[in-house]
């Protein structure tokens, strides 16, 4: 492990950021606020540190998000487990990061799909009809997130478990979007 680079999290530099930008903190607190600037600038450089891409939405989304409990989630929020020969997370994690799948479900979808791969979709289709759900009707809800895999991640590749709760997350992402301010131009 020591050959790792070590990693900084975006939240502990926006904090510090934060800090460095609140002019009566430093003037308050010069030396401390010098050593946080020293410290955070060799941590970036030592760690190869790059800013998350600026946040395109507008004032009015990010407050409608806020509200409705959607959030964005870096892909580094999500474990990746190893790749394979036919199993590749990285596309499947942007996917997730790009839906606001949340890192929790995302992470255990990736550890079942890499852990304990569905050999029998129509086992899969059976439990969820068991349920009283319509097959159609949940493919169609977990859509929303699997259509931006590009065809990585599809429905029979997934536990009855994985797949409906994907569907209960794009059901809600739908609802929340339909009521959701425009960006403007």
């Amino acid at each position: 492990m020591p050959d790792e680079k070590p990693t900084l999290s975006h939240d502990l530099v926006a904090y510090n950021e934060s800090l460095l930008n609140d002019a009566a903190w430093v003037s308050r607190y010069p030396k401390h606020a010098a050593m946080v600037r020293q410290t955070l600038d060799d941590a970036k450089k030592l760690s190869g540190y790059q800013s998350p891409p600026k946040d395109q939405r507008t004032p009015e989304q990010r407050t409608w998000d806020e509200r409705h409990g959607v959030h964005d989630f870096a892909p580094e929020a999500y474990t990746l487990p190893t790749a394979t020969e036919t199993f590749n997370p990285a596309s499947i994690v942007a996917a997730f990061s790009a839906s606001s799948v949340d890192p929790l479900l995302g992470n255990a979808i990736l550890r079942e799909l890499a852990e304990e791969p569905v050999t029998n979709p129509a086992a899969t289709r059976a439990r969820i009809e068991a349920t009283g759900r319509n097959w159609d009707d949940v493919v169609k809800d977990a859509s929303y997130v699997l259509g931006k895999t590009a065809g990585r991640l599809r429905p029979e590749q997934l536990s009855a478990r994985s797949l409906v709760m994907l569907a209960v997350h794009g059901d809600m992402m739908r609802r929340h979007l339909v009521g959701r301010p425009t960006a403007k131009k």
